[in-house]
């Protein structure tokens, strides 16, 4: 007791050190956790990011990778997955299963040349999909007939000659498709009711090969599909109801003439190689044409090379 009067008021007397009270205290707390239900667990295999990809909250990016197969044991919390730029050939049946919550993919400038029967099976969420730069060479029934949510189709840049007509009939909810710079001759037409007629906004087929459409199904239409149905870039045979309909999309402001009015061509004759002309250009052509579409005929003007031609001049115009 004399030695503890002479320290400090503020110091207290040196306490033996015991090696298993931090063992002890460790247990405790350990029994403590335990017995809240607060155990530490393993982050779940599901929140894992593949080594390839870059991941966010809701976001995975693995693109411009090289990849030749999709990357396994996906993030579920995934909404949009990017996996463009990569060397991709094909996707398997039900590959989308473990991203239930996915709403948009991007798996453009692959080498994807068709789909398997399921591929898009487990995607009921997807609302928008980029498939553009690939090598797809049709569009069959089965393809997206699954997405019964997609709102956005880009198809844009591959090798599609044909569409199924019954490619998109289940697609109600679809507002956008992009099917331009492809190899379509042909598309179906007749089925763009079956696209959800009030929800379309946009059918882009320009830069293709179709040499006739039917104007009378296309005239038709409301005027949302005709707003945004792009047509320039293509060997449309010339005709009147062409022209009509064409000039009175232009006249009420529709986006699909007016913004591409200079790169709305026709073909004369479908014999002639370089018989394609810009319909703004060669409007003289077309003087002939009755003034209501529904009394319009296909007058073509036929001559041989080095035949005289008169067109007569509207001064009214």
């Amino acid at each position: 007791r004399a030695a503890q009067e002479l320290l400090p008021s503020t110091m207290s007397p040196p306490v033996t050190a015991d090696p298993l009270w931090p063992r002890v205290a460790k247990l405790l707390l350990l029994l403590q956790l335990c017995a809240s239900g607060r155990a530490p667990r393993a982050s779940p295999q599901s929140h894992l990011c593949p080594s390839a990809c870059i991941c966010t909250s809701d976001l995975l990016s693995c693109s411009r990778q090289t990849l030749q197969r999709v990357p396994q044991a996906l993030p579920s919390t995934a909404t949009t997955l990017d996996l463009s730029h990569n060397a991709l050939t094909q996707l398997h049946d039900r590959w989308l299963a473990a991203l239930p919550h996915l709403e948009a993919l991007h798996i453009s400038h692959n080498q994807i040349r068709d789909l398997s029967l399921q591929a898009f099976h487990n995607a009921s969420y997807l609302r928008h999909l980029d498939m553009s730069s690939n090598h797809l060479h049709a569009v069959e029934r089965h393809y997206f007939e699954a997405l019964v949510s997609l709102e956005e189709l880009l198809l844009y840049n591959n090798r599609i000659t044909r569409v199924d007509e019954n490619a998109f009939t289940k697609l109600s909810g679809l507002r956008k498709v992009y099917l331009s710079w492809n190899n379509l001759t042909t598309f179906p037409f007749h089925t763009i009711q079956g696209l959800g007629i009030y929800n379309l906004r946009t059918l882009d087929l320009s830069s293709n090969s179709l040499s006739s459409i039917p104007v009378e199904v296309l005239v038709a239409l409301p005027e949302n599909i005709g707003n945004g149905l792009y047509l320039h870039n293509n060997p449309i045979k010339c005709s009147c109801p062409l022209y009509l309909m064409l000039q009175r999309w232009n006249q009420r402001g529709f986006s699909s003439v007016k913004d591409f009015f200079e790169e709305h061509t026709c073909k004369v004759s479908g014999n002639v190689p370089r018989s394609l002309i810009k319909l703004h250009k060669y409007s003289p052509m077309f003087e002939n044409c009755s003034a209501h579409p529904e009394d319009a005929s296909l007058l073509p003007f036929q001559v041989m090379v080095g035949q005289p031609i008169l067109l007569t001049c509207n001064t009214s115009l």
